[in-house]
């Protein structure tokens, strides 16, 4: 099995927002990394850097959808900050696999 970091490339990287790819053909990685298999992109950002009130984070995975060309958002999940949304601990666990690669790229997240 390929670690997640393996499977994913940097679409897209700046102080705030970090884009990532998932290489061709990694389908059967991501569901065995406790993904949908569909996923094409992770989208994470970063609003209002040292508030008072902290970060505002967010995370959105993106999918392409079997025989469809058109890239398609999921949810997107907010923490930080004053509120959080409220999510299945799944999609949590998504969300924490991407944000740790995230950290092992340099991602200040």
């Amino acid at each position: 099995m390929k670690e997640l970091k393996e499977i994913l490339t940097v679409d897209t990287k700046t102080r705030d927002l970090l884009i990532l790819e998932v290489k061709p053909n990694s389908a059967i990685d991501l569901i065995r990394n406790g993904f949908s298999g569909n996923e094409k992109l992770f989208r994470l950002h970063i609003e209002r850097r040292g508030s008072f009130y902290g970060d505002d984070k967010y995370y959105t995975p993106f999918f392409v959808n079997e025989g469809e060309t058109v890239l398609r958002k999921g949810n997107t999940f907010h923490w930080g900050g004053l509120s959080v949304t409220v999510v299945s601990d799944e999609f949590r666990m998504q969300r924490d696999k991407i944000v740790a690669v995230a950290k092992s790229l340099g991602f200040d997240i």
